[in-house]
């Protein structure tokens, strides 16, 4: 803006390129720049090309020509050119050219001098360019002031340029900021950066969409795929192999590492990069930190061709360098948006079904925020201030804190029973809620008193459903301490309570849910006390019974599978990866589908703990394969060597993402475990790029100068937290 203003007030004429990144603002700059120049009575010729539309300087000579003719009211003469050097006579003539680099090499090639006569002439016009692949050949560089577009500089800045797109349409919930900044972790890195990006998210907000973000991503690799594909028909097959490697490599290269990878000569590969160079595709930078500053170092100079060229799901250096900072820096910490007063009953039960799927933080942080919003707007003492209270305190309690929790429950119990009564629904819960916690901690004698007094007052207030629940679950904690009997004395009385209220009461299919239930723990229960034939035919009679529903018959029959386990558990085994493939194919419930390749796989590795051969890994989906795999070398259930066998059976981008979650884990590990891990991984990584590097981590690990020269920048300070966080852990 100033460099036009300057122009038009006459003060002074400075030619500007504008070079960045694809998506990066470019065409927004100039274009600004354009209307402020029309806006001011200016001439504005403007050009704009594509990656394969280079125009000619015949064509740039038309464009300002209609611009001049069109601004003086006068048409185009016979079609004749007129000089441009003189369009400033009336007013200032400003020239728009996006792909001024491309349009250049055009004249040069074409020997057209007077492109270079017009960029000194006193009384010519102001060319403002941008960059499609980012330099001016030499001879035409000094003519320009060079301006670069700045990334977007964080993810919180990235959110308001999409809400303010977004808002242009509609009206935003005032979760959407905090939400996308969640979402936000699951985006490609160089993606996070872009203008374009983030603009493109805006109207996938504005509609509604669900991941907005993914939507955008989408968009964005479909534009990119158009524009860099075109621009590559015009490299040379020897050099696009020579940009591949770079993208894919993850980092800086020297020619000799180039010419490596590549298998040519280092004259061949300079030569390449020669080429490219000059054409704007890499950039020459300085040598990595601890690296050998003799050589001259390359890197890909758009950070989205790097994107482009290496296809998704590729498992590449870069994926390895971003998972491993990612897995080693992510807080355990949770972002949800702080509600209003009047959001939260929503709220409470989008809480609880993040918390059910997966999510118990989520569920605990709402609670936590929105117990402060109800007892600033209804007092300590209030009803619904209370029920967030006790909310909360079973959120603590499912993510760990049970002591905590149980301090909140009795705290809660005592001002409910006040409040609303000792029969109320909220109090009975209430108590239930503490036993659970009690029995967490393996305090029983104290959880029954809990339950027994639960079971008592709900026999009062005549809710079945809180007779039942009270009876079942003071069954577990007798069945847990060995009291086996007992619990199934107390499950025959609940399921003898549902078949009286199912023969009394019209709401018979809620009943018969309940009553499903608790014949499959009075089963469970059975068989756990010997009985395991008197357990098999209750659930037999279940499966039998036409009232039960799909998903109900799908987890009796996961039931029925679970007593055979008691007796045969490699044939439990077998029927557990039945079961799953028949629940797929029913398509009833992929969360069952799931449970059961776990119950299968859990068995297998306890019955062949030293086999990890036998173990149904490729049964496993991949999320909980990594989560069985990571738990059992946590637990020391699994060596290297069994590690190794495992990751034999695996693909070489599931391997990438366990290295990252065993190596990069923020925890303190046994002195040189991290490196031993590492190295177990290398031989089962997809490339050799990558097991290049983590061999080097393993070896940066131990201090090795050479290896800790080669990280990349990015792992510096985590290998130097890894070796701190280790230093003092027992050998």
């Amino acid at each position: 803006m100033g460099t036009v203003t300057g122009f038009i007030e006459g003060r002074f004429k400075n030619h500007t390129f504008v070079t960045g990144g694809f998506g990066t603002g470019k065409s927004r700059a100039v274009g600004t720049a354009a209307l402020a120049a029309a806006a001011s009575g200016s001439r504005v010729a403007r050009l704009e090309q594509g990656p394969l539309g280079i125009s000619s300087f015949d064509d740039f000579l038309a464009a300002v020509d209609v611009a001049v003719s069109v601004s003086d009211g006068q048409p185009a003469v016979d079609g004749n050119v007129q000089p441009p050097g003189d369009a400033n006579e009336r007013s200032p003539l400003v020239i728009v050219v996006e792909g001024l680099d491309q349009l250049v090499r055009q004249i040069r090639a074409a020997d057209r001098p007077a492109f270079s006569e017009l960029l000194v002439a006193p009384d010519g016009p102001l060319v403002v360019g941008t960059a499609i692949l980012g330099v001016l050949p030499d001879e035409f560089a000094p003519s320009f002031e060079v301006l670069q577009t700045s990334p977007v500089g964080t993810v919180g800045e990235g959110v308001q340029i999409a809400v303010e797109r977004a808002l242009q349409h509609r009206v935003l919930a005032p979760s959407i900021g905090p939400e996308l900044l969640r979402m936000s972790r699951q985006v490609e890195l160089a993606f996070l950066g872009n203008q374009l990006f983030w603009a493109l998210t805006g109207p996938h907000l504005a509609a509604g969409d669900q991941n907005p973000l993914v939507r955008a991503e989408g968009d964005l690799r479909a534009l990119m795929k158009a524009h860099y594909s075109a621009l590559l028909l015009r490299v040379a097959p020897s050099e696009q192999r020579v940009l591949l490697e770079i993208a894919r490599g993850g980092a800086p290269r020297t020619v000799q590492e180039i010419a490596e990878a590549v298998e040519v000569r280092n004259q061949a590969a300079a030569s390449a990069i020669a080429r490219l160079h000059a054409d704007g595709w890499v950039m020459n930078i300085t040598a990595p930190a601890g690296a050998d500053r003799r050589r001259s170092w390359y890197d890909i100079a758009d950070p989205l061709l790097r994107v482009h060229l290496r296809p998704q799901g590729w498992g590449s250096v870069s994926d390895l360098i971003r998972s491993v900072v990612d897995s080693w820096e992510t807080p355990v910490t949770v972002e949800v948006a702080s509600p209003g007063v009047e959001d939260l009953a929503p709220g409470d039960a989008e809480a609880v079904r993040r918390g059910e799927s997966g999510e118990p933080e989520v569920a605990r942080a709402w609670f936590h925020e929105a117990l402060l919003r109800r007892a600033e707007a209804e007092g300590l003492r209030g009803r619904s201030t209370l029920e967030t209270y006790r909310a909360l305190a079973v959120w603590m309690g499912n993510t760990g804190e049970r002591q905590r929790a149980q301090r909140m429950m009795t705290a809660a119990i005592r001002d409910l029973d006040d409040l609303i009564g000792a029969t109320s629904r909220e109090a009975i819960e209430s108590r239930m809620h503490a036993a659970l916690n009690l029995v967490e901690q393996g305090e029983f004698p104290e959880a029954r008193q809990h339950y027994a007094k639960a079971l008592e007052l709900a026999i009062r207030s005549n809710e079945t459903d809180l007779t039942v629940q009270a009876r079942l679950e003071l069954a577990r904690a007798l069945g847990e301490e060995g009291y086996i009997q007992q619990a199934v004395q107390h499950i025959a009385a609940a399921v003898e309570d549902l078949q009286r209220a199912e023969a009394n009461r019209a709401a018979q299919k809620e009943l018969w849910a309940q009553l499903c239930r608790a014949r499959r723990v009075q089963a469970y229960w059975l068989a756990r006390g010997g009985d395991a034939s008197q357990g098999a035919a209750i659930l037999e009679e279940l499966l039998d019974d036409p009232r039960m529903g799909e998903g109900e018959r799908c987890r009796t029959e996961l039931d029925r599978i679970g007593l055979v386990a008691l007796v045969d558990r490699p044939r439990a085994v077998s029927e557990y990866q039945r079961v799953a493939l028949e629940i797929e194919a029913s398509g009833v419930d992929t969360k069952l589908s799931a449970a059961a390749r776990s119950a299968a796989f859990d068995i297998a590795v306890e019955e062949w703990p030293g086999e990890p051969e036998m173990w149904p890994v490729h049964a496993m989906d991949r999320q909980n394969l990594e989560a069985a795999v990571v738990r059992l070398v946590e637990a020391e259930q699994l060596d290297l060597q069994g590690l190794a066998k495992v990751l034999a059976q695996v693909s070489g981008v599931q391997a990438q993402v366990l290295a990252t979650k065993l190596v990069a884990v923020p925890r303190q590990l046994p002195r040189g475990q991290r490196a031993a891990l590492a190295r177990t991984f290398v031989p089962f990584l997809q490339r050799t790029s990558e097991q290049r590097l983590l061999s080097d981590l393993a070896s940066a690990l131990e201090n090795e100068p050479v290896a800790v020269a080669n990280l990349p920048e990015e792992w510096r300070h985590v290998v130097a937290g890894m070796r701190d966080l280790d230093v003092d852990s027992v050998t």
